[in-house]
C-alpha cells in the first residue's frame, strides 16, 4: 500500500490553495493520506496560536479525508526526523512511504530520515504567516470565526518574557545536574516560576524539590540572569529570561523526579562539555562570578 505523508504546521484559520493543491495531487498517487500536524507545548503565540485540535477541525472542514496526527516538535531536524520516522515504523510497516511537501515547506527543507521526499509544484505564492498578521491589523470584528479570534487576539498580545530560575548545587565538591528524558546533554536543576511562588528563591527551592527529590538546600545566593535560547521559542516573539542561583545541598539524597530524567554530580572541571547549549552561558556567569572572589 503506497501512504502519502504531509507534514505541517497549518497555523491559520483557513487552509490556502497551495495545500488544497497538494492535498489533490497526494491523494491522486496515495492509497492513503496521512498529516502530522506539528505542535509545540507551550502557550498560545504570535506564531503557533492554535491547538492541534482546532487545526485538525479546520483539516476536516477544508474537506481533507485521510488520518490526522499530532507531530510533536524536537530539539533538531535529526531527532524531529527521528520522531517522524518512529511514529511512521510503528503504524505502516512494511508499506511503501513518501514524504510530499512544497519545495519552500520544512518538510522539504529539514527532514533527515530514511523516508523518499518528493517535491509538489504548487502555483502561488501563501504564507499563514502573512495571514496571521493581516487578520492581526484588522479592527476586532464579533463575526470572527473562533479560530480567526484566537488568532487576532495573540497578534494583538505585547511580547512576553517568560521567568524562570535555574540553580547551581554544590554537593560534597561536585556539581549537581539533571537530564530530562530523549535529551543527551545535562542542565542546571530549574523551571518556570509558578504564580503560586512567593519569590525566585521559593521557586528554586521548588523546583529542586520536583526535580532532584527530598533534598534541602543552603539560601540560594542570587548569581546574575540571562536570556535563555530555548529551542521552543525560535522564531517566536516571546522569550525566557532565567535567574541563575547557587546553593550548597545540605543533606538528603539526590533522585531524579517531575521531568528530570536522570541525576548526575559531575567535577566542575570540563562540565561546560556534557551541558546543554542554551545553560551554558550560565555557566560562565557562575565562572564570572567565581574570578571575582
Amino acid at each position: 500500500m503506497k501512504i502519502g505523508v504531509i507534514v505541517g504546521r497549518f497555523q491559520a484559520s483557513i487552509i490556502h490553495d497551495g495545500y488544497l493543491q497538494l492535498f489533490k495531487e497526494v491523494h491522486e498517487k496515495s492509497d492513503q493520506v496521512v498529516i502530522f500536524v506539528g505542535s509545540v507545548e507551550k502557550p498560545p503565540s504570535k506564531m503557533n496560536p492554535l491547538s492541534f485540535e482546532a487545526r485538525k477541525a479546520i483539516l476536516i472542514r477544508s474537506g481533507f479525508i485521510g488520518t490526522i496526527l499530532p507531530l510533536p516538535d524536537a530539539n533538531g531536524n535529526e531527532k524531529w526526523s527521528q520522531r517522524l520516522d518512529g511514529i511512521l515504523d510503528g503504524l505502516y510497516p512494511n508499506h511503501d512511504i513518501v514524504l510530499y511537501g512544497s519545495r519552500d515547506s520544512g518538510c522539504c527543507q529539514y527532514y533527515q530520515g530514511r523516508y523518499k521526499i518528493q517535491v509538489v509544484e504548487t502555483k502561488g505564492v501563501y504564507s499563514s504567516t502573512a495571514y496571521r498578521e493581516m487578520i492581526g491589523k484588522e479592527k476586532w470584528n464579533p463575526g470572527l470565526s473562533g479560530p480567526e479570534a484566537v488568532i487576532w487576539t495573540t497578534q494583538q498580545q505585547f511580547s512576553k518574557a517568560y521567568p524562570t530560575v535555574d540553580c547551581i548545587i554544590y554537593d560534597q565538591g561536585m556539581i549537581l545536574l539533571i537530564r530530562k528524558r530523549g535529551e543527551n546533554l545535562w542542565r542546571f536543576p530549574g523551571g518556570f516560576v509558578s504564580p503560586e511562588d512567593t519569590s525566585l528563591e521559593h521557586a528554586i527551592r521548588r523546583e529542586v524539590r520536583e526535580e532532584c527529590g527530598d533534598i534541602e538546600i543552603t539560601d540560594p545566593i542570587y548569581l546574575g540572569s540571562h536570556r535563555v535560547n530555548d529551542w521552543r521559542y525560535f522564531g517566536e516573539s516571546d522569550k525566557i529570561l532565567t535567574s541563575l542561583f547557587m546553593a550548597q545541598k545540605m543533606f538528603g539524597i539526590p533522585k531524579a523526579g517531575d521531568d528530570a530524567f536522570e541525576i548526575l554530580l559531575h567535577v566542575p572541571e570540563g562540565i561546560e562539555f556534557n551541558l546543554m547549549p542554551e545553560h551554558r552561558p550560565l555557566l560562565e556567569i557562575w565562572k564570572e562570578k567565581n574570578k571575582r572572589k
